[in-house]
């Protein structure tokens, strides 16, 4: 049994561009958090922007909406084992680059 971290990263917006990073359901990350609880995995789902899509940080020509760095690391369960980030789409590069650098132990990144 494994100890599984799924992170959804908070919407990203670049250049407050109204069609990029509209919030949707992230689907395809609650489908893989099932799929491993019911094979019996510990499963923990980190939804920066479910958390607070209230809080909105401005960085450079990006707009991100959720929670990011030090709270993110905070809900970061020292056990997991396994890391999945769910990137919808390539906004979200931005976030995911982001959250790696906030994990607190070397993962090997694929």
């Amino acid at each position: 049994m494994l100890n599984i971290t799924l992170i959804i990263p908070p919407v990203v917006t670049h250049n407050a561009d109204p069609h990029t990073g509209i919030p949707f359901l992230p689907h395809m990350a609650a489908y893989l958090a099932g799929t491993a609880d019911k094979l019996g995995h510990n499963v923990e789902v980190i939804d920066c922007f479910g958390n607070d899509s209230n809080q909105i940080h401005h960085e450079g020509e990006f707009i991100i909406i959720g929670q990011t760095g030090d709270e993110i690391k905070e809900l970061i369960n020292d056990n997991t084992d396994i890391f999945f980030i769910y990137c919808k789409v390539i906004e979200d590069l931005f976030s995911v680059e982001k959250i790696l650098k906030y994990l607190k132990k070397n993962y090997l990144y694929i």
